[in-house]
């Protein structure tokens, strides 16, 4: 199993990796607040 944590300053290439992400595993992000 494998999990990824990452930054991106760029709202635009967040959203983008994310939605990448999404469609490559099947699965949905979650956004942590901290």
């Amino acid at each position: 199993e494998r999990k990824c944590y990452a930054m991106e300053l760029s709202p635009v290439y967040c959203d983008l990796a994310v939605k990448r992400w999404e469609e490559f595993t099947g699965e949905k992000a979650i956004k942590l607040e901290g």
